[in-house]
């Protein structure tokens, strides 16, 4: 029954679904780290994540430097490959059941065996050179500490201790289930379950596991770890890695021709480094210049606080990436992807100091000539990312927030479009795509400044119809969507005309 006044009625029809913003500042690291697995890309969302499981700082490794840079920039999640070179494996050692033959060598059968890990998994690398791990014996059962390595010789830091273990299997105290569980076991140590034997052990009261040392990653090292990123949902890429001019330049191809490979990202932009010098790193960048590339470099590396070197108030220079990455992810969370990462508002935060200062005739020379963003110490402001280039000679993208706005709406569209799939290809389906879903989100991203000057009608189109679906290709299956925008572009040389008025006259535009 319908009543006087008003009347709510339920109904089961369905809404177009609205067209969800896509992340637009997840950063994927490929780096060498003190330890970390090998084998697939590991998410963090704090530099304290990052340490607990890819270790903290080393004087050969960029990645913790510039994974703390990141965060502290404001990035607020990042996707973490640890490249390795050769074929490393665990360190190991080895507790017995019996004393020691007469030449010292250990005697007796195995009791259990170890090897670097992290809640039961082989964890390689030299970075558990050296740890040592204690047992005290009892009659039933025993006490296992672990500890790390210090600086100085022959001294050692307590990190665990497990109390009351067994050989015997299915017991609660299980060597095997305490150390290796997945959640609350070591993170240090594992044990190898088929080395388990049934005595416990009695000589040697301690070990040091040992393996070889690590070897340096080469480029196809990089090249390889980059695949691992094929199924994670990143929006920008960095190898931050000290490398040799030409190892850099392979390993700054490879990177974006994976971010441009419509396969695999193509929303996603390679955020790179140069060579030290400027003239090298002008033309290094012009090596790169295209009409279409998903990519930026930066000049110069930065000098940072270094938390492990020696005397007083020990400093490191690095690449700038991972910070650079910071300030994109802080600006699009202030004020939107479509504003250029660039500007007194980029300060780059954790820099004392720039590696080498430039001159604004020099800036000029490498942004114009070498598509290479510069990053400047500025009276006034402090140490800012002065220039948003990328690397493209396409005047429609040379700008670093063009690109990631774009890669921005063509995530969204793919993501919120999902929808449609086998859905009934005809007016009403193309009505709901253009009107209800594309439309509304493209007027949200103009209204918040995101677009040129203009009405909406002006700077953005969609094409969703008969005159781009015809029957031959409804009849293939196929749906065509066109989306047409004027992205907004920053305000990069600024002229100011100044010149004598004559007394009395007045001013005019001119």
């Amino acid at each position: 029954m319908v009543y006087l006044g008003v009347n709510v009625i339920e109904t089961d029809s369905k809404s177009t679904p609205a067209i969800a913003g896509a992340p637009t500042s997840v950063a994927g690291f490929v780096v060498r780290t003190l330890r970390g697995p090998t084998d697939e890309a590991i998410r963090v969302s704090s530099f304290r994540q990052f340490t607990n499981r890819f270790g903290s700082y080393h004087a050969d490794f960029m990645g913790a430097y510039c994974l703390d840079g990141f965060f502290l920039n404001g990035g607020r999640e990042a996707w973490i490959v640890r490249v390795v070179g050769g074929s490393p494996v665990a360190a190991t050692a080895t507790f017995r059941s019996g004393g020691t033959t007469g030449d010292g060598a250990p005697a007796g059968g195995v009791s259990f065996t170890l090897t670097a890990g992290y809640r039961g998994r082989v964890d390689v690398g030299a970075w558990s050179n050296d740890i040592r791990v204690n047992i005290e014996p009892s009659s039933n059962d025993f006490k296992l500490v672990v500890s790390l390595p210090e600086r100085q010789p022959n001294t050692w830091r307590e990190v665990e201790t497990w109390e009351k273990l067994t050989l015997t299997k299915g017991q609660p105290n299980y060597i095997v289930t305490k150390i290796n569980d997945d959640s609350s076991g070591s993170i240090y140590i594992r044990v190898a379950p088929e080395s388990v034997g049934t005595t416990l052990p009695q000589s040697p009261t301690h070990v040091l596991l040992q393996t070889e040392p690590d070897v340096a990653p080469v480029p196809d090292d990089y090249r390889n770890a980059l695949k691992k990123f094929d199924t994670v949902p990143i929006q920008l890429l960095a190898i931050p890695e000290n490398l040799l001019a030409d190892a850099l330049e392979t390993v700054t191809e490879n990177a974006l021709t994976y971010c441009a490979n419509e396969d695999k990202k193509a929303d996603c932009m390679f955020v790179g480094h140069t060579p030290s010098s400027r003239d090298a790193a002008k033309d290094f960048g012009a090596d790169f210049q295209r009409s279409k590339v998903y990519g930026a470099l930066y000049w110069p590396w930065i000098t940072v606080v270094d938390p492990i070197g020696f005397g007083s108030n020990p400093t490191k220079v690095i690449p700038p990436t991972g910070h650079v990455m910071g300030v994109y992810a802080r600006i699009d969370q202030t004020r939107g992807v479509w504003k250029a990462p660039a500007g007194n508002e980029a300060v780059v935060r954790g820099a004392l100091a720039v590696e080498k200062d430039i001159t604004d005739a020099d800036h000029t020379d490498l942004v114009k000539n070498g598509s290479v963003n510069s990053i400047r110490q500025l009276r006034g402001t402090g140490i800012v990312i002065d220039s948003s280039r990328t690397l493209s000679t396409d005047p429609r993208w040379l700008y670093v927030n063009v690109r990631l706005l774009f890669n921005y709406v063509k995530a969204s569209l793919k993501e919120s479009l999902r929808w449609v799939k086998q859905e009934p290809n005809r007016e009403t389906l193309w009505n709901k795509i253009k009107y209800n879903a594309i439309t509304p989100f493209l007027l949200r991203l103009y209204q918040a400044g995101a677009f040129g000057p203009g009405k909406p009608e002006d700077v953005f189109t969609v094409i969703c119809g008969p005159d781009n679906n015809p029957p031959d290709q409804i009849m293939l299956g196929n749906l065509q969507v066109e989306v047409y925008f004027n992205p907004g572009r920053p305000a990069e040389t600024i002229i100011i005309t100044i010149g004598q008025q004559d007394s009395g006259a007045s001013a005019s535009e001119r």
